[in-house]
């Protein structure tokens, strides 16, 4: 059975991520970056180890979030209108949202980059061995390196989406 929650800030997002999570995220801006880092600057040790499927870890420029060995985690705007729902980060070596080992994911109806334009190395959506994913109507820009970063990935689908303005690809 899928728990369906409807969020509305970057802290409720990354405390709601866990297998078979269906998250709704109400309209508005949601920048990672900002609440990680906060945790970055106090005890981001404590914060890992008391977290089970996510973990901050540093960058050149700042703070990322890693999801990892999630299985069934579905993340969707509550509108069909992706412009609605935009998730940012700060760091431009940073991936807006990067998973790994992850199953049976969907994103949907969402806008997501970086808050600055320019030269980036991180990308918007970074997928390392994963299964089974989903993007649909999803608006992905940069100045993330690549739109989606996928290694060692298996049955992805992007579908309805657009990907733009990304440094490389």
């Amino acid at each position: 059975k899928r728990n369906r929650l409807c969020l509305s800030g970057s802290a409720d997002l990354i405390q709601a991520i866990k297998p078979d999570a269906k998250i709704v995220l109400k309209a508005g801006d949601y920048n990672i970056s900002e609440y990680i880092q906060d945790v970055w600057n106090t005890d981001p040790d404590l914060w890992n180890k008391n977290h089970k499927y996510a973990e901050i870890r540093e960058v050149y420029d700042g703070v990322e979030l890693v999801i990892r060995g999630v299985e069934g985690l579905d993340i969707k705007g509550e509108s069909d209108n992706c412009a609605d729902v935009e998730i940012v980060t700060d760091p431009r070596y940073a991936a807006v949202m990067s998973f790994e080992g992850c199953d049976k994911l969907i994103l949907s109806g969402m806008t997501m980059g970086h808050t600055d334009r320019g030269e980036c190395w991180g990308s918007v959506i970074d997928l390392v061995d994963c299964d089974s994913i989903i993007l649909n109507n999803m608006d992905l820009y940069g100045c993330g390196v690549y739109g989606v970063n996928a290694e060692d990935v298996h049955n992805l689908r992007v579908q309805s989406s657009t990907i733009r303005d990304c440094s490389y690809g």
